[in-house]
């Protein structure tokens, strides 16, 4: 679905709300991230908690299945922590690619501690567009940005700012980016930015036919017990594993927080045996030994120093506590079963 009425976006008044939606204009944006209500928030962590959030669509839910059935996207946004560079150079920036409506806003963490500069922008557009049309342009604009690639995912939200004694924010009113429009020097320099993507993906899945697959952790099962490494493939995104041990997305690659290059060598490739999607990296210094990992592999290697049963235990324990019930409850049953078992078989004797 494609709207072509006034462009809105969904609203929720935290991160937590599941329904029951809201939805602002662009001028209602801007009045949030400059008329800012006075808070008593101690730490940035408490305001983000509290803070309200907006996603870059008018869609009914925020779940990433929802987002993109509904297909029709109403906002850009820009990601941008730990830049060496200011807000006088991100406004440049974008003049530079004709961007005329925008918002650029410091965030809670601004020059916090150890932290560089940080902000957020929002970019209005005229229409609504479908996915890939966003896609497009959202991947180039993080990419020539050199932002987090979180901004790119359909159902991510963006916090709202609050009142602190550093915050900034710069608004510029224009004409409204009209995506359709694919004459802009935007769109085609993200119409390249996309070729060259899909040519450096299939030299990396050529490249990894040579990688073999790690084989499949095994976990002794018994009775009806569940098995955690099957849950954990299933269950987790490599999007989240990665993001949560410290790796950043760089274009179709990951950087490794232990990286000592500032390479990013981790790519998330399709099998061409199984058509299931695996880790591959040809660094050595995670550990990872050239080969293409599952989700389990990768968090048993990164997060439990390669230890298999500690992995088992604790991932059990933390994300799958009532799998982790069953499963025990069902060792105590076939442990019972097996003792039973002996002494029919030394009375039958």
């Amino acid at each position: 679905m494609i709207n072509n009425t006034e462009v809105k976006f969904l609203k929720a008044v935290t991160v937590m709300q599941t329904k029951d939606f809201t939805y602002i204009t662009w001028k209602e944006l801007i009045s949030l991230c400059s008329d800012l209500p006075a808070t008593d928030f101690r730490t940035a962590k408490e305001a983000k908690t509290n803070s309200a959030v907006i996603g870059a669509h008018d869609g009914s839910a925020k779940t990433k299945l929802e987002v993109l059935a509904h297909n029709n996207f109403t906002l850009l946004r820009l990601d941008l922590d730990d830049i060496d560079y200011s807000i006088d150079d991100v406004q440049h920036s974008l003049s530079t690619l004709s961007i005329q409506s925008y918002i650029i806003h410091t965030t809670a963490s601004h020059r916090q501690g150890n932290n560089k500069n940080r902000f957020r922008v929002y970019i209005e557009i005229k229409n609504g567009v479908d996915f890939d049309t966003w896609s497009l342009i959202q991947t180039y604009l993080s990419y020539d940005f050199e932002a987090d690639d979180c901004a790119t995912r359909p159902n991510q939200v963006m916090y709202l700012p609050f009142k602190s004694e550093l915050y900034e924010v710069r608004i510029r009113s224009g004409q409204p980016l009209d995506l359709s429009d694919q004459t802009t020097q935007l769109y085609k320099g993200a119409s390249e930015h996309k070729k060259n993507l899909d040519k450096e993906l299939l030299a990396l899945q050529e490249q990894s036919l040579a990688a073999a697959n790690k084989p499949m952790q095994k976990q002794e099962i018994v009775g009806n017990q569940v098995s955690i490494i099957c849950m954990v493939n299933s269950s987790f995104s490599w999007d989240m594993l990665l993001s949560s041990a410290g790796f950043k997305k760089v274009g179709l690659r990951w950087l490794s927080p232990n990286s000592k290059s500032g390479a990013a060598a981790g790519v998330i490739l399709t099998s061409n045996t199984d058509g299931k999607e695996r880790l591959y990296s040809h660094s050595t210094t995670d550990g990872f030994d050239g080969q293409s990992l599952d989700k389990f592999d990768f968090l048993m290697i990164s997060q439990y120093g390669n230890d298999k049963k500690k992995a088992l235990r604790e991932i059990a324990e933390a994300y799958f506590p009532y799998i982790d019930k069953h499963n025990k409850r069902e060792y105590a049953v076939n442990k019972q079963n097996l003792q039973i078992t002996r002494e029919m078989e030394v009375k039958s004797c």
